[in-house]
């Protein structure tokens, strides 16, 4: 096997529709690697592994994002890097291992348009101070997306641990982080800060 992983997760015909384009442009452009789907799809997607997932729809899909890849963790271990990309992402180019992974966490620059962003505006960290997702606006540097996330494979599930423990403690006080998992990862990375961030360029919207 190889020694880097990817994940997907994608349920519902809106989301599983990219697959196809998703898996044939990361065997194209991305380094060698596994490929690990969570999805409700009874179509053999031809991948290393496919694990079946409710469809539970929203927000709860999102938050469970890393209860399911902790629910393969004992797989996931055999690997020495890992990297979470949204369904609805396509690879473009090539993107080499030493690009992408380091010794740590690795994450990506949200690509905010900032040539047309009001002055002192701030991206949109949790701001209630009752969640577990809680950011200090004034101390934070990057805000970081959570369509890409990724690592040394100790480090990413430590993290993937952290997102569900304070997941669990926001929901049990009734509490959705303002972008779900996205905020949870914006928390981890501020009290730990990646080891690589990447460039926005990485991973920029369509349209």
């Amino acid at each position: 096997m190889e020694s880097t992983v990817l994940i997907h997760i994608g349920t519902g015909e809106k989301y599983c529709k990219y697959f196809p384009a998703l898996i044939e442009s990361a065997k194209k452009f991305f380094t060698p690697h596994e490929t690990l789907i969570f999805t409700d799809s009874h179509e053999d997607l031809g991948v290393t592994k496919q694990v079946a997932c409710e469809n539970s729809g929203y927000p709860k899909i999102i938050l469970d994002r890393y209860r399911f890849m902790l629910s393969q963790k004992e797989w996931l271990s055999q690997f020495e890097n890992i990297l979470f990309l949204d369904t609805d992402v396509v690879f473009l180019s090539e993107m080499k291992k030493e690009e992408v992974f380091s010794d740590g966490i690795t994450a990506l620059d949200h690509p905010w348009p900032y040539d047309n962003i009001e002055p002192g505006w701030l991206p949109p960290y949790e701001s209630r101070t009752e969640s577990a997702a809680y950011v200090d606006k004034s101390k934070a540097k990057v805000y970081y997306q959570g369509c890409f996330v990724g690592g040394k494979s100790g480090s990413f599930l430590s993290m993937a641990e952290e997102i569900v423990r304070r997941t669990d403690e926001d929901l049990r006080k009734g509490i959705l982080a303002i972008w779900l998992d996205e905020s949870y990862v914006n928390r981890y990375l501020f009290d730990n800060p990646p080891s690589k961030v990447v460039p926005r360029t990485f991973c920029y919207p369509a349209h």
